[in-house]
């Protein structure tokens, strides 16, 4: 049986849903206002890593908030090409933010990370490589923050799969700061040691994923949420693993809720 989601609201436990920002719509921020996206390709980072960065075409405002999306792929493929983490990163360009899709290393080679069963050793060491990038991705856009015309101190991640256990690895790391996070079809498996100053997070979960268990996710958020730090969980209820193509709407209109909320735009 399939664990029910929390009540809204609930005291030291998740919401299951984000509230609206009020203000006249079209909201930058909150609603999609430019219709063209401009996108700075193949921009170095880290070493090799690389990241492209999608802004609002002909944009002139200074002070914008940021949005990092890691893409999936078990910790062993995948790219920020990726279909679903350039669709929201589009989406929040169109909103006004300043979105990058990152590559992060790729260390968990030929095995899976993923499903019920106990991981393989590979897969810690390849999830804390991949940490480790994000973080040096925000990095590098607080360095070069005046350039983008980005608010240093309002940058969220977000991701999919390997990219939302990446989220949320970032989101508990204290020294990232990071204002939000998002996770769709993640988790962090084990007890974990969560603190009310662990980044508010958004989580979108399936209930019949076969990758990452259901029970897992909202273990995770109501761990989070016990500690003190908002969390909103979202069931999905019948789908399966980044159920993108059916809630890409969703995922997008929800995320930017959330993160308008979380950094105080």
């Amino acid at each position: 049986m399939v664990p029910a989601a929390p009540a809204l609201g609930a005291a030291g436990r998740p919401a299951t849903s984000v509230a609206k920002p009020s203000g006249k719509a079209p909201l930058r921020y909150r609603d999609p206002v430019f219709d063209q996206v401009s996108v700075r390709r193949d921009i170095a980072y880290s070493g090799s890593e690389a990241m492209d960065v999608y802004e609002p075409a002909g944009d002139h405002a200074h002070n914008r908030p940021a949005m990092v999306w890691i893409h999936g792929g078990g910790f062993r493929g995948g790219t920020r090409h990726q279909g679903n983490v350039v669709g929201l990163a589009r989406a929040f360009a169109q909103r006004g933010y300043v979105a990058a899709s990152i590559d992060y290393r790729l260390l968990a080679k030929g095995v899976v990370c993923g499903g019920t069963a106990t991981p393989p050793a590979q897969c810690g060491p390849a999830a804390l490589a991949a940490r480790d990038d994000a973080l040096a991705a925000v990095g590098w856009l607080r360095a070069h923050a005046r350039g983008l015309r980005l608010d240093p101190h309002r940058i969220a991640v977000g991701g999919t799969s390997a990219g939302a256990v990446t989220s949320l690895l970032v989101a508990t790391d204290a020294p990232a700061k990071v204002g939000a996070a998002v996770s769709i079809s993640g988790w962090l498996p084990g007890a974990g040691a969560y603190s009310r100053t662990d980044a508010p997070t958004l989580f979108f979960q399936g209930t019949a994923d076969p990758v990452v268990p259901y029970s897992g996710a909202l273990a995770t958020a109501n761990a989070m949420a016990r500690a003190g730090v908002p969390v909103v969980f979202e069931a999905l209820q019948g789908a399966g693993h980044v159920p993108y193509q059916q809630y890409r709407f969703r995922f997008a209109q929800q995320s930017a809720y959330f993160v308008f909320n979380e950094l105080a735009l």
